[in-house]
């Protein structure tokens, strides 16, 4: 069921563009409210966030207080 359509890698097989935009912008926004478990675990969401260019404009600041503390 998790085999997304090819226009969304990654969604539900029943969701289209939509459905997985609002899906990714919840989760970049836990981002910024779920402290990371330890460094290396904010390391690897700087890492993520810097490769998928999701630093950028407020939210990214946000993600970025969160990871600093």
């Amino acid at each position: 069921m998790r085999s997304g359509p090819p226009w969304s890698p990654g969604a539900y097989i029943d969701e289209g563009p939509n459905e997985a935009s609002v899906r990714r912008f919840f989760v970049e926004g836990l981002l910024a409210e779920i402290r990371p478990r330890n460094r290396d675990a904010a390391k690897a969401v700087l890492r993520h966030a810097s490769a998928h260019q999701r630093l950028e404009g407020h939210a990214g600041d946000a993600i970025l207080e969160n990871l600093i503390g």
